[in-house]
């Protein structure tokens, strides 16, 4: 189990992704979350924030989502943003992929 910031508000995050398998976030949540239709990646956001102060998640038009709870995994962040977005974060502060996970 990865531990989350916030467990609280994680949900079932925390037993979806397991840093002793190897298998990326997104294959370890498409077998997990297949009842919510796997890891489905979407465009269009930008990652804002930082990881000291949080992130931020921004679509064009809409107000930045606040960062919930995030957790280490493998050698990346996953963030937990409000409306249940998930974003996966690398090494280097960059955002390789998000997917809504509700």
């Amino acid at each position: 189990m990865t531990e989350w910031t916030n467990e609280e508000v994680a949900g079932f995050l925390p037993g979806m992704f397991n840093e002793y398998d190897n298998r990326t976030a997104q294959e370890q949540a498409s077998t997990k979350y297949a009842h919510g239709g796997g890891w489905q990646s979407f465009k269009g956001f930008t990652l804002g924030g930082s990881k000291e102060d949080g992130f931020t998640l921004e679509y064009p038009e809409d107000r930045p989502m606040l960062e919930l709870s995030r957790a280490s995994f493998h050698d990346q962040t996953l963030v937990l943003f409000e409306g249940s977005w998930v974003a996966i974060i690398e090494a280097d502060g960059t955002m390789s992929d998000v997917a809504r996970m509700n």
